[in-house]
């Protein structure tokens, strides 16, 4: 069962003092050397607008860019972390888009649909008109151009502003389609199925909700499991499984985001480092509370602990554990 009330990790200093922030950072890159406690310390216990205002201090102080200083004191998965941190919220998202635009392949698409099939159709076309502003080309010609795989046109179709923004369900057209799923294997749900590809890129968020659960029932078991043990292609099994997912369980969804980008051989930095800092003043601290209750050997900071190291390693964990205990904001005498 989702939450109803979800809560972030990072929530807003109180007292705040931009121009004492904008200082600290200068004083913890200036000379030989640089103290990365200190910028975590204030990037980690600052809201993403109070980030903003720092960025702004900091350049009417010291007539430098903020970022472009701690991009060139810092490096590695520790530097995109804070350019993450950084980057305003729709920015960093933009950044992803694109990257994955860059590398292509499965990766590619089912990278997308993490990032953008939990989003409302007004998140994506705002999502879309940053992406053009920062990067001076438009989202779904890019994904265009570099997506190959079956589900190309479910995204694309969510790109262009194709998927309902309706919180209203239409019962019977989901009773038919939850119906369609009762009745049929999932090899038969694969793409391309027109079908599937309409409900999945066109519907709402409310209706693929209703459709999912009601297909559940008359299943008594979800969807995802169904699908799990059957013979379906397993990068179309990854795919539905993020729709699915994040549908039905929005919160479980990024809780397995996070526990697979860290189990087994090797980490995928760059998904630990979106949800990590993405949901960090939206729901953090309620996926870390299931992610307990899921994974009970172990503890979301337990395994970024065993799977990162340095200063990398320490800016993910301030992020994650920020609600733990408040860090009184530096502030000007």
């Amino acid at each position: 069962m989702q939450p109803f009330f979800l809560q972030g990790t990072v929530k807003p200093a109180v007292p705040f003092d931009k121009d004492a922030d904008a200082t600290a950072l200068y004083e913890a890159m200036a000379g030989f050397g640089t103290d990365e406690d200190a910028i975590n310390a204030i990037l980690t216990k600052r809201s993403n607008n109070q980030r903003q205002e720092i960025k702004e201090a900091f350049k009417t102080k010291y007539t430098q860019d903020l970022v472009d200083s701690l991009k060139d004191e810092l490096s590695g998965d520790y530097r995109k972390t804070v350019k993450a941190l950084m980057d305003e919220p729709a920015v960093m998202i933009a950044r992803c888009l694109n990257n994955l635009c860059q590398c292509g392949g499965d990766k590619m698409e089912i990278g997308l649909l993490e990032i953008i099939y939990p989003l409302s159709a007004t998140d994506v076309l705002g999502i879309a008109a940053i992406y053009k502003e920062t990067f001076s080309t438009v989202l779904h010609e890019d994904v265009s151009k570099s997506d190959t795989g079956p589900f190309k046109d479910v995204i694309l179709n969510i790109l262009v502003g194709e998927r309902s923004s309706s919180i209203r369900v239409d019962t019977a057209a989901a009773n038919d389609d939850a119906d369609f799923f009762f009745k049929t294997k999932p090899e038969d749900w694969q793409l391309p199925n027109e079908r599937v590809e309409t409900l999945f890129g066109r519907a709402s968020i409310s209706q693929l909700r209703q459709t999912f659960t009601q297909a559940d029932a008359a299943n008594n078991l979800s969807l995802e499991k169904v699908m799990q043990d059957s013979k379906m292609d397993e990068t179309q099994k990854a795919a539905f499984t993020v729709i699915f997912k994040s549908m039905c369980q929005p919160l479980g969804f990024y809780v397995d985001s996070l526990y697979w980008a860290m189990k087994g051989l090797g980490t995928d930095d760059d998904k630990l480092i979106r949800i990590v800092v993405g949901r960090s003043e939206i729901d953090l601290a309620s996926i870390k509370k299931m992610f307990k209750e899921k994974y009970p050997t172990t503890t979301l900071a337990a395994m970024v602990e065993d799977d990162t190291s340095g200063d990398y390693k320490n800016v993910l964990i301030g992020i994650i554990n920020a609600d733990a205990a408040p860090t009184p904001a530096p502030t000007t005498t």
